[in-house]
C-alpha cells in the first residue's frame, strides 16, 4: 500500500533524504500522541473510547517493537526517493 501512494506522491513532488527522513521522525511523533484515548478514558472518564482501547494497545505494542520504527523509515525513505 505505501509502495503505490509514494509512486504517485513522487509524480508531484520529490523528497530529499532528509525531507523524508524529517518526514518519518514526525509521523512517529504523531503516533506516540495516538495515546490520547488512554487519556480520555482514565482521566477525563470517557466511557465511550472503552471499544477502541485494544486496538490502540495492539498499535503501541507494535511501536514499542524493537527495530519497527527504523525498518518503516528506513522503507519509506526507500521508496520516497527513488
Amino acid at each position: 500500500m505505501l509502495a503505490p501512494y509514494l509512486a504517485g506522491y513522487r509524480h508531484h513532488i520529490r523528497l530529499s533524504v532528509e525531507e523524508a527522513q524529517l518526514a518519518t521522525a514526525w509521523w512517529w511523533q504523531s503516533r506516540l500522541i495516538g495515546a490520547w484515548p488512554w487519556h480520555a478514558y482514565f482521566i477525563e472518564g470517557n466511557s465511550r473510547v472503552v471499544d477502541i482501547l485494544p486496538e490502540t494497545a495492539a498499535q503501541m505494542r507494535k511501536l514499542a517493537s524493537p527495530g519497527w520504527k527504523e525498518h518503516v523509515s528506513e522503507r519509506f525513505v526507500d521508496l520516497a526517493c527513488r
